[in-house]
């Protein structure tokens, strides 16, 4: 089962109590109805409990109830009446009160929200219809304090959506979701530590590579200022920090440093020295 399926089902657990809310959480859930040229009235989900909810909701109101379910097992709701239960321009009137604001928002969510897996990606949608329903939900989730953000298409359709992990945490306990929201919070935890433990295993890599590569490089300078006979000539200085890179091939510099009782930067310089030295002697 997905996550998006686990949070509606936790919505779905939670019923409306007062008559208000519920009527909200069916104007919310009628957004998502499409309606017919011969009157009826349809929705569709994949999710059972919000198709049981639905035929709850609406039985006294929407006449018979036909419920199909298609092979992919999606289930098709259609109701034999369109008797106007809800005229559009009433919808906004049912969520006056905080918590029918919020009822509504559930409602909507059910019938229109998708939400992609934490452990991939952030993010919520709620995918409608028409121009005008997003713009209901939009004004609704604006006054409740949210930020989301508005997508309309050419062909009328419009997705009212959230991409920031803890508006969406925000928008799962406002809607009832609890324990989802303490599961994003989990999969957010896990992954960002995940996310801090690649970037310091990448850093120590990454510097374990330049350190040998470098090391590499200054073995290759003192071995040809060894076959020149240049290197007994050098001063003592830098005889004994040829000497420590030989011994020590594979050493960061803060170890050879450590190793020698000479500071980072002057060992560092000494080596340069050397490699200067080694490319006037040729190439190596």
């Amino acid at each position: 089962m997905s996550f998006c399926a686990d949070v509606k089902n936790e919505i779905c657990s939670h019923k409306a109590t007062s008559r208000c809310c519920r009527k909200a959480e069916c104007a919310g859930i009628y957004l998502g109805a499409k309606k017919k040229k011969n009157g009826n009235i349809t929705f569709k989900t994949s999710n059972q409990e919000v198709a049981c909810l639905i035929e709850k909701c609406f039985e006294r109101h929407l006449g018979e109830c036909v419920v199909q379910i298609s092979r992919n097992g999606s289930y098709n709701l259609e109701f034999s009446s369109g008797d106007g239960y809800f005229e559009f321009s009433d919808i906004s009137n049912v969520f006056e009160k905080e918590c029918c604001r919020a009822s509504f928002v559930r409602g909507s969510f059910l019938i229109c929200g998708q939400l992609t897996n934490p452990g991939a990606n952030y993010r919520l949608d709620f995918n409608l219809r028409a121009e005008e329903s997003a713009q209901l939900l939009y004004t609704a989730l604006n006054e409740a304090g949210f930020s989301p953000r508005l997508s309309v298409k050419s062909s009328g359709y419009a997705t009212v959506y959230f991409k920031n992990s803890n508006e969406i945490e925000d928008l799962l306990t406002y809607m009832g979701a609890t324990l989802s929201t303490l599961d994003l919070m989990e999969v957010k935890v896990e992954k960002d530590y995940k996310n801090h433990l690649n970037r310091t295993v990448n850093f120590e890599t990454a510097n374990y590579v330049r350190s040998y590569s470098t090391g590499a490089a200054q073995v290759r300078a003192i071995n040809r200022l060894q076959q020149c006979g240049i290197l007994s000539t050098l001063s003592p200085e830098l005889i004994d920090a040829a000497k420590l890179r030989l011994d020590n091939p594979d050493a960061s510099l803060a170890t050879l440093s450590s190793l020698s009782g000479v500071s980072k930067s002057g060992l560092n310089h000494r080596l340069n020295k050397i490699m200067e030295l080694a490319k006037k002697a040729g190439e190596y």
